[in-house]
């Protein structure tokens, strides 16, 4: 496999960057470090365009609303906040939390957010004024991740006790509880919302009906824990992350394995490309790699950092990859191998000849 291309590198952190995200637009990149900041940098030429200062403990997220014009920032210090992303201004700061807020997310209409913390509760905020909305009431332990679905009317929550839980989001109501035998680290639905995918720390992923909180499907095959989960785009497949070395993509309806993506070191992070051609992982062997989701074959290996890479997604064009790493850094990649064919013939320069090798790679099937 060819080494993915670094277009951009992406530094000022003080310590680990925890995760990386692109912009809707692609343009812009979020990053959020154990420094206490986070940063939005030009994707392209690398440029900062503003630091986050405000949180006084490590942001363990950051991400863009949907429309790109905000950002929101969960931290350890107990609060999240909400930024204004082109001057990088505070906005509004989210302060009830009685515990570190592991993560943070917008509502698909940006009007809202949605904060996890240990302290048991997770909770839904009004994005513009920073008032608490609804509170999540009923976790025995902390609260490791809350996410909407795709229509914002529900909330999953993953959390320690064992459990992840769906809710109303407008009236706190709680509607499903999703039992396990292990803590639930990560909780996702499907592009459609009527399934939800879970993963816990004795390595076992399963799908369950959203409504009813049925269980359909266990994916077994990670001996150890769960790392991520993800639904591919046509929400046919799941991919997930283990403590294992490996990442495995499954057929979300029959629970079948389909491939086993491997690493000299547990996978932190697992991900479909927008069209769900690809997924990229990322490992605590300091790489990050590309896989063909239908073959399992693997396109690119991103290497680069000097520690694990804590994180690893595509942009919104599929054309690029923003990888975050213990070692401060974030990078951003981008190499022709994963772009469509199309692509790849645009961006060759066409004042000339195709070489032969082109002409191997490019104008036969």
């Amino acid at each position: 496999a060819a080494t993915g291309k670094l277009l951009t590198t992406l530094t000022g952190h003080g310590d680990k960057v925890s995760s990386a995200a692109f912009s809707p637009d692609g343009v812009r990149v979020v990053t959020a470090s154990c420094d206490g900041t986070a940063q939005i940098t030009d994707a392209e030429s690398g440029d900062l365009l503003g630091t986050l200062f405000g949180h006084s403990g490590t942001v363990a997220s950051a991400e863009f609303s949907p429309d790109g014009r905000r950002v929101v920032t969960a931290s350890f210090d107990g609060t999240v906040r909400i930024w204004d992303a082109l001057p990088g201004m505070p906005l509004a700061v989210l302060a009830h939390h009685a515990g570190d807020v592991q993560s943070a997310a917008f509502s698909p209409d940006g009007l809202r957010v949605v904060t996890a913390s240990q302290d048991k509760t997770a909770r839904i905020w009004d994005a513009s004024t920073g008032n608490s909305l609804v509170t999540f009431s009923g976790h025995f332990s902390q609260i490791w991740s809350a996410a909407f679905n795709p229509d914002g009317t529900r909330v999953v929550t993953a959390s320690v006790d064992r459990t992840a839980r769906i809710w109303d989001a407008a009236t706190g109501k709680l509607l499903v509880t999703l039992s396990g035998r292990a803590s639930v680290s990560t909780a996702a639905f499907g592009p459609d919302g009527l399934r939800v995918v879970t993963g816990d720390e004795e390595g076992v992923a399963r799908i369950w009906d959203a409504a009813t909180g049925k269980p359909l499907v266990t994916l077994s095959g990670h001996p150890n824990g769960v790392r991520g989960v993800a639904f591919s785009p046509d929400g046919r497949r799941v991919v997930t992350a283990g403590n294992d070395q490996k990442a495995r993509i499954w057929d979300a309806a029959a629970g079948t394995l389909l491939m086993t993506l491997e690493h000299s070191d547990d996978v932190g992070s697992a991900a479909f490309s927008p069209d769900g051609l690809l997924v990229v992982t990322a490992g605590d062997d300091k790489i990050a790699r590309v896989w063909e989701a239908a073959t399992g074959k693997l396109l690119t290996s991103i290497t680069g950092h000097t520690d694990s890479v804590r994180s690893a997604a595509f942009s919104p064009d599929g054309l690029r990859i923003v990888t975050a790493g213990g070692d401060l850094k974030a990078f951003v990649w981008r190499d022709l191998i994963w772009a469509p064919r199309a692509r790849q013939l645009e961006v060759l320069d066409s004042g000339r000849e195709l070489t032969p090798a082109e002409q191997l790679a490019y104008l036969h099937e």
